[in-house]
């Protein structure tokens, strides 16, 4: 009975090793050299697949496969396999995510939806595009950071659908605030557009009704027509006057 009863211990203990290993490997604790490159891997501790390349990590699309830690805080890793992650794609986030930190090695995201449980988004402020809408649909969300903090020339499709957020600011290197850069958020009530946009073009904030202020950090500051619609804010006198004083023209471009 003694024996049998080692033999069990010794096959118990081997299998928990091997379990022990596995984790480290998922959690970077063990890295194995990796010679084939373009794989694509699932981590089921985190919930996403991802890609990778022989110098860096893509995080695929993922439709609400997150694992949801208890906090309901998701970190997504600066490295993965020794690699930085460089890229991140359409994050479909379950409802019981409340914030998410996107890693400074990120330099282009497709975008965040239906995260109706998410209030703020931090990090990312080395984001050089965003490829789909970077906020869509989630209804709690109240800051991103990436909009204050970033590497984007040009933003455009930004922010849609967010009733919660009530105050917004586009600056870091942003020149350029493209089409529908904010739509559909009821209950904004105040932009604050940073010092290096130059231009802000037609349909850039559409369906804002309780937008009343417009703050603009740069003076010289060119606004297309229509660039403000269906926004309380450019039909009241004070926006008016401003949009016709910075109104795009052919010397003024």
């Amino acid at each position: 009975m003694k024996e049998k009863l080692k033999k069990i211990g010794i096959i118990t203990g081997i299998f928990l090793g091997l379990l022990l290993i596995a984790g480290m490997i998922f959690y970077g604790i063990f890295t194995p050299e990796i010679t084939a490159y373009d794989i694509t891997l699932f981590d089921p501790f985190k919930g996403y697949e991802y890609t990778i390349t022989e110098d860096a990590v893509y995080i695929e699309d993922t439709y609400g496969s997150f694992k949801v830690p208890e906090d309901g805080r998701v970190v997504i890793p600066d490295k993965l396999w020794g690699k930085p992650v460089v890229r991140i794609g359409l994050l479909g986030l379950p409802g019981a995510v409340t914030s998410l930190h996107i890693p400074d090695s990120v330099i282009t995201l497709r975008g965040i939806y239906g995260a109706n449980g998410l209030e703020e988004i931090t990090g990312g402020k080395n984001i050089e595009k965003i490829t789909w809408y970077g906020v869509s649909n989630c209804e709690s969300i109240t800051y991103v950071e990436f909009a204050e903090n970033n590497h984007l020339k040009r933003v455009a499709n930004f922010i849609e659908d967010c009733p919660s957020i009530t105050s917004l600011t586009l600056s870091g290197s942003i020149e350029e605030v493209g089409t529908t850069v904010i739509c559909n958020c009821e209950n904004l009530e105040s932009i604050t557009f940073g010092e290096n946009v130059k231009v802000i073009e037609e349909l850039a904030v559409t369906d804002c009704p309780s937008l009343t202020s417009v703050t603009f950090l740069n003076e010289d500051v060119v606004i297309e027509e229509g660039a403000f619609t269906r926004c309380p804010w450019a039909e009241s006198p004070e926006g008016k006057a401003f949009i016709e004083a910075h109104k795009k023209t052919t010397v003024n471009k």
